[in-house]
């Protein structure tokens, strides 16, 4: 985790204060971690789902809604999601 930016995030942003953030990554604040990471998970997708949406929307549909849905979720169905509709 060191280096990746998230010690200074939360610094900056707020959400945890410079003594709080070493307790955390150095094991010593479960809840605190916990709810940090939880917090920064909810921040990056926010960011993410739109890109995800646009590139969604360039796919077939099939694959498109697959990528949506808990059917992908399973390496069983991975020839079934990456078959074209010309495969088909």
């Amino acid at each position: 985790m060191k280096g990746s930016g998230l010690v200074e995030a939360w610094v900056e942003s707020g959400l945890l204060g410079p003594k709080a953030t070493e307790q955390v990554m150095n094991g010593k604040a479960y809840k605190r971690a916990m709810r940090a990471h939880k917090i920064t998970l909810q921040s990056l997708w926010q960011l993410l789902m739109p890109f995800l949406l646009e590139f969604c929307q360039k796919l077939p549909r099939n694959i498109c809604s697959c990528l949506l849905s808990q059917k992908c979720c399973s390496t069983d169905n991975i020839p079934e999601v990456t078959k074209s509709k010309k495969d088909a």
